[in-house]
């Protein structure tokens, strides 16, 4: 069962709450943060459709579990400007939604869960010490920060059009392409921690970047106290499989990590290749697709866990 709300911030945000039908008592609850970018409360963006956080929301509701996932700031019905939202804002969203939780007589407030993917598994437990949550999910994930994740996502499409075989690729390594992406990648990002940045880039969300500059998951991570399980994916393009193993190593609580090795970012199964060229292409074939099994397989045990 799927209820509208409403966030009241800064700017007014809009969600979908799912309820388990027929609860004859109060509920655990689940908070949904989405990745980066302009994405919906469904995990969809403009030009491409993922069905992420619905399809998630879908498998709580069937474990008697609620969840709650939101549009944020400038996306899907929220009002305000996404590329004028920033890290800190992010954060306080999630926690006002936390709280929004807490507050629907139906929900336990003692059995409240983040589920973090991407960019929101690195600013959960940020959110968990702004409102008492009892454990996180998160999902294709990383605790190093956002600078990082980006250079070693350059590096990895440099050795990709290094080491592809095919036209394609020869052509890609004729026209230098690898060698010039990595340069300019680097220089953006250099200009984008100057403060006349926005003035230069104009469509691109400076606020987002500088804040992340400043942010390293890894410490807000040590702080954490409440169980944690952490999943990636071993065929994932934009977050290492193997960062599963920071989360854990930097996780001050009891913590699960699991690589499933042919799940992609948007949590799906992905026999082919890796690779982040085709990444945009394989995610369009994949949006009506359901989650991986072996992704819920994970979740199952430890969630039934923290709920009994």
């Amino acid at each position: 069962m799927e209820q509208l709300i409403t966030i009241d911030q800064t700017e007014t945000l809009y969600g979908t709450l799912t309820m388990p039908a027929n609860a004859s008592e109060k509920t655990p609850g689940v908070l949904i943060i989405g990745g980066s970018g302009p994405i919906d409360r469904d995990g969809n963006a403009p030009g491409i459709k993922l069905n992420i956080y619905n399809q998630l929301a879908a498998w709580l509701e069937k474990q008697g579990v609620a969840a709650l996932r939101y549009d944020k700031r400038g996306t899907g019905s929220s009002d305000g400007d996404f590329r004028a939202t920033g890290l800190e804002d992010l954060i306080e969203d999630a926690a006002a939604a936390v709280r929004l939780l807490k507050m629907n007589p139906a929900i336990d407030e003692n059995k409240i869960f983040i589920l973090g993917h991407s960019e929101g598994g690195a600013i959960a437990p940020r959110v968990a010490e702004k409102e008492k949550v009892q454990g996180m999910m998160v999902l294709a994930s990383s605790p190093k920060p956002l600078f990082d994740i980006l250079l070693e996502q350059g590096e990895s499409m440099e050795r990709e059009i290094s080491e592809g075989r095919g036209i394609f690729y020869r052509a890609l390594r004729t026209g230098k392409v690898n060698k010039r992406m990595i340069k300019k990648q680097h220089k953006v990002l250099k200009e984008l921690l100057d403060e006349e940045a926005s003035k230069k880039y104009k469509n691109v969300n400076v606020k987002w970047f500088q804040e992340h500059a400043d942010y390293d998951p890894r410490e807000a991570f040590h702080r954490t106290r409440i169980p944690v399980i952490a999943v990636n994916g071993g065929k994932d393009a934009q977050v290492k499989a193997e960062d599963v193993s920071a989360v854990a190593q930097h996780t001050g609580g009891p913590v699960e990590a699991y690589v499933v090795e042919e799940m992609n970012h948007i949590l799906r199964h992905q026999p082919e290749e890796f690779s982040i060229i085709k990444t945009k292409r394989r995610y369009k074939k994949q949006q009506d697709a359901n989650l991986s099994h072996e992704l819920l397989d994970h979740l199952y045990p430890w969630l039934q866990k923290q709920i009994q």
